[in-house]
């Protein structure tokens, strides 16, 4: 019996220490879904487009994408910049990603040509009264080219809270799609 579990570790750990890049960084623009997923056809109207950074070492990956748009009610313009951390699975040419991601940190343009944050507090106070946010990514990898599909779901846990209890969703039927095109640099 030892002898096939040995076989079968080695089946899976092999191919991902030859074929998988030990680094990689990926730029692009990101699709994302502003409302959730229910199932059916995507609201094209609540897409926001945004560009995207990917870095990962071995099986680690960190991700920061944004979104620019205007807000439907007045003139102001909106940055909204998100982080992510991935777990990933690199198999050649295929990614099985689990992460987590914070909410999105958003510079605001307001019409007079300044500028204010939301929320309001330093970046540090903001990631940790941010909601976690569970992730699972699926990409495929074609030369530089990269194509990314994750589903996020959000949580009410705050990086702040002792208690855990809420650290899983209320529901996993309340992500968010999105779609990333990338090119790999290295």
């Amino acid at each position: 019996m030892k002898k096939i579990i040995t076989i079968l570790l080695f089946i899976v750990v092999i191919p991902t220490m030859i074929f998988a890049s030990f680094m990689n960084l990926s730029v692009g623009t990101n699709y994302s879904s502003t409302e959730a997923y229910d199932g059916a056809d995507i609201n094209i109207g609540s897409v926001k487009i945004g560009p995207e950074v990917r870095a990962n070492l071995s099986f680690i990956e960190v991700g920061l994408k944004s979104q620019y748009f205007s807000e439907k009610l007045g003139t102001e313009s909106k940055l909204a910049i998100s982080g992510d951390v991935n777990f990933l699975i690199d198999l050649s040419f295929l990614q099985l990603g689990l992460g987590i991601s914070s909410d999105p940190y958003c510079v605001i343009f307001n019409e007079d040509g300044s500028t204010s944050t939301y929320p309001e507090e330093s970046v540090d106070d903001w990631f940790m009264e941010s909601c976690l946010n569970w992730r699972l990514s699926a990409g495929i990898t074609l030369g530089h080219l990269r194509l990314i599909g994750d589903y996020t779901v959000p949580t009410t846990f705050q990086f702040d809270d002792e208690d855990t209890s809420n650290i899983l969703p209320d529901s996993w039927e309340n992500g968010k799609v999105s779609i990333s095109f990338l090119y790999s640099i290295f």
